[in-house]
């Protein structure tokens, strides 16, 4: 993710961790994969071996995507006290949006823990 490896262009970084989102937002569908009805389990779907697949994916997501958000953060907050001007105004704006980023991320998170735990609580 190209767009993750910068913390200039917010909205490309914005882009590419809407990709990285995709898991969660699809949370419902892949728990229903990893969850399957008794007919579909009849026919070899296995949730003891996908729950801890799908845990694994989503610990490394959230990892990956909180260390992104934190490092952008990180610069953004060492350029601080700088002089004033233009540029130590955007880089401010830039710095509010990565925290509000780790607020969506923990919302996130949050939201996919409660419905993975319903689902594949037992399987783990």
């Amino acid at each position: 993710m190209a767009g993750l490896a910068q913390c200039e262009d917010v909205m490309m970084f914005q882009r590419a961790l809407k990709q990285l989102r995709a898991i969660d937002d699809k949370i419902i569908y892949a728990l229903n994969v990893s969850n399957p009805t008794a007919s579909m389990q009849a026919r070899g779907a296995d949730p003891k071996q996908r729950c801890p697949e799908l845990r694994a994916e989503l610990d490394s997501n959230y990892k990956e995507r909180g260390e992104r958000i934190n490092h952008c953060v990180s610069v953004l907050e060492g350029r601080q006290g700088g002089p004033g001007g233009q540029e130590a105004r955007m880089d401010r704006i830039k710095l509010r949006t990565f925290k509000s980023e780790l607020d969506v991320e923990e919302i996130v998170k949050h939201r996919t823990e409660e419905i993975f735990k319903t689902k594949c609580a037992e399987h783990l």
